[in-house]
C-alpha cells in the first residue's frame, strides 16, 4: 500500500489547523501495521482546542485513502465537510 518511505513521512505529520479564531485541531496520522510491517490501518488522529484548552480527540480512519490524500486531509481539516460537522459537534458537547 505505501513504501517504506512514505510511512516514514506520514507518520512525522503534525499540522495545525485554524478552524475559527478560538477553535484550532491539531492533526496527525497514525499507522498501525501488522507483524510484517504491513499496514493494516490508517488513523487521522484530531486534537481539537478551544483557546489553549484542549476539548476534545477524535480519529477518523482513512485506509483506504492513498498517499496524497491522506496529506491533503490531514493538512486542510476546513475543507472537509465532514470532519467540520465532527468538530462542531465535539465542540456542541464539550460544555455537557
Amino acid at each position: 500500500m505505501f513504501t517504506s518511505s512514505q510511512i516514514n513521512h506520514l507518520t512525522t505529520l503534525n499540522f495545525i489547523n485554524i478552524i475559527d479564531q478560538h477553535v484550532r485541531a491539531v492533526s496527525s496520522i497514525q499507522l498501525i501495521c501488522d507483524n510484517k510491517d504491513k499496514v493494516i490501518r490508517v488513523l487521522l488522529l484530531l486534537d481539537v482546542y478551544f483557546g489553549s484548552e484542549k476539548i476534545t480527540d477524535l480519529s477518523f480512519d482513512l485506509h483506504n485513502y492513498n498517499y496524497d490524500d491522506i496529506q491533503e486531509i490531514a493538512c486542510n481539516i476546513r475543507s472537509n465537510e465532514f470532519l467540520m460537522y465532527e468538530i462542531d459537534v465535539a465542540l456542541s458537547g464539550a460544555g455537557e
